[in-house]
Order: structure tokens, then sequence, then C-alpha cells
């Protein structure tokens, strides 16, 4: 990385290299997760609305969607019904832009978490000895607790199918 005094070194003053710049990518992913935040908001304000004046609405994750389609259910009867409710031909649009955004969003994450991973393990050998420690082994925690958090949902997944057979 090149620093101010690389750049200037006869002390001539200018900011516009060395600070850093916003990244692009992150912006437009915040706007993106704004957006897909704002349009979950707005369906869930309908739901309930639907909900307080009797009308059908279907549940995901415990909470309200309106059910254009007619096909609502109580909360207790299953975890999986509401997303398979949900992407039906037939079903709110809406919705299905929601789960699909919510999809995007999640894969724009984790593409994210791999550039920055990348991104440690490249420069992790550049810092001073007394400051690679503490680094190493908190990157160390994170990548154990995800692979427990994997093997633990890969786990919950292989029940699911299980039970479905």
């Amino acid at each position: 990385m090149t620093t101010c005094s690389e750049l200037f070194p006869f002390g001539h003053v200018q900011i516009s290299p060395c600070v850093p710049q916003p990244d692009l990518k992150e912006l437009e992913m915040d706007k993106d997760i704004e957006d897909l935040a704002e349009r979950q908001r707005e369906a869930l304000a309908e739901g309930r609305a639907a909900e307080k004046a009797g009308q059908p609405v279907i549940y995901i994750h415990g909470r309200p969607y309106a059910d254009p389609a007619g096909e609502s259910f109580a909360p207790g009867e299953g975890a999986l019904r509401p997303a398979k409710l949900a992407t039906r031909d037939d079903g709110d649009e809406r919705l299905r832009d929601i789960e699909s955004g919510n999809a995007s969003m999640m894969m724009k994450l984790v593409e994210s978490t791999a550039e920055n991973m990348a991104f440690i393990r490249e420069n992790l050998s550049q810092l001073a000895a007394r400051d690679r420690g503490a680094v190493e082994a908190a990157y160390g925690r994170i990548l154990a607790e995800a692979a427990a958090d994997h093997q633990h949902s890969a786990a919950s997944r292989k029940r699911e199918l299980d039970m479905d057979l």
C-alpha cells in the first residue's frame, strides 16, 4: 500500500490520494439492503393490517403477510409451509420478490465475506509480529464458529430431508 509520505516525499500537502475512498460496491450493497428492508417493512405492514381486518394472511417466520391467493393457515402448522406457499405461481409476487431479494442479498454478503477473508489471508503476514497473533486468533475463532454453524445447519437440513421421506 502506498503511503502519503511515499507519494509526496518533499512535504507537499495533498490529501485526496491518501484518504480512503468509499467502496462503490459497499455503497451499492448498503442501498440494496435498505431497499430490501423497506419492501419487507411495507409488506409486513400490509400483512398486519390484513390480519387485523380479518383478511387471509400467510405467516413467514411467524410474521403475517397479506395472502392474495387465499391460502392462509394457522401459524403453528409447521416451519416449511409458509415458504412453499409464498413461492407458488398464484401467490403474491411481492413476497416472491422479497424472498428473491433476500437470497440475492445473502449471496452478496457471502461474496463480500469471501473477499474480506482473502484480503485478511493475503495481508496477515504484513502485520507486525506483536499484532499478528491477536489477529490470527480472532480470525481463527471466526473460522471455527463459521465451520460449526455450517456443520449444524447441514445436519439440520439432513434431518429435515430424512423426515420428509
